[in-house]
């Protein structure tokens, strides 16, 4: 070879490195982001959990075309409890960055980091059982909303704050946009209108949406440190070597993440209601 060659594949290899030290420098956590989240959720949970004029007022004014609007009350039926068209887009979104060439370096990054966007539902779940019950917008009888078409003001859930439903959705999304931003502003998009459904049909408050959301950021965040960074490298590293135990195992994980469990849920309540 000649030395023209080998400067070339050198400089070749040297922009290789420069590139994947820049993309794993950039998956480091965001403690700027932690903080101010932190400090967002820390101000709002109060807000939240009392309630104040301006969400009374605004969770008043969307309700206005329930029951007055079949077509609005259909679609935000739809977007709320079809997983087709919930769930599944987003997923499907982080299934295309990792099959993205340019994103094969950091697959561990986007894996550990789609875990923690499922595991905030969990912390989310945690915390609604520690923290004050703060009953849905359709059960609140100062707010007095009207149900949409076909919903049942009746939950054996009373807890509403905060939305898990958001936190997964919107964590998928923002997972979507730290890896490939145009991708990923369309995704954060259709994750808040996914979960701005869930308000307008009086499962959550606007404020319990914002808190999962920025709770996603969190965990999400908290993901990219070093020992979780080690878990995600190591199962993508397992992926290449056992495809064929990976891959179904993957499947099985992004139908329960766009689902949010929902079977396995119901199995395990009509079992604890059985006991």
């Amino acid at each position: 070879m000649s030395s023209r060659a080998t400067t070339a594949t050198n400089a070749s290899s040297d922009a290789d490195r420069a590139s994947l030290h820049s993309s794993l420098a950039a998956d480091a956590p965001s403690w700027p982001r932690i903080v101010v989240a932190l400090i967002a959720f820390v101000i709002l949970a109060p807000l939240a959990l009392s309630g104040t004029t301006v969400e009374y007022a605004f969770m008043s004014f969307i309700n206005q075309p329930a029951q007055q609007n079949a077509l609005l009350d259909y679609f935000m039926n739809a977007f709320s409890y079809q997983k087709l068209i919930t769930g599944v887009p987003l997923v499907a979104a982080i299934c295309a960055i990792w099959c993205m060439p340019s994103m094969i370096a950091r697959r561990g990054d986007i894996l550990i980091c789609t875990i923690a966007a499922f595991v905030t539902s969990l912390v989310s779940r945690v915390m609604q059982i520690f923290i004050p019950a703060n009953p849905r917008p359709l059960q609140d009888e100062v707010l007095g909303m009207t149900p949409p078409f076909n919903i049942s003001p009746e939950f054996h859930d009373l807890t509403s704050f905060p939305s898990d439903h958001a936190a997964v959705f919107i964590g998928l999304g923002y997972v979507v946009w730290r890896f490939c931003r145009p991708l990923g502003v369309l995704a954060i998009v259709f994750a808040v209108l996914v979960s701005f459904s869930r308000v307008y049909m009086g499962f959550h408050f606007a404020t319990d949406v914002i808190a999962g959301g920025i709770l996603s950021v969190v965990v999400i965040e908290l993901a990219l440190l070093t020992p979780f960074r080690r878990i995600g490298a190591w199962l993508t590293g397992f992926s290449r070597t056992h495809p064929q135990w990976f891959y179904p195992v993957a499947f099985m994980a992004c139908y329960a993440i766009a689902t949010l469990m929902e079977e396995p849920r119901e199995l395990l309540s009509g079992l604890a209601a059985m006991i």
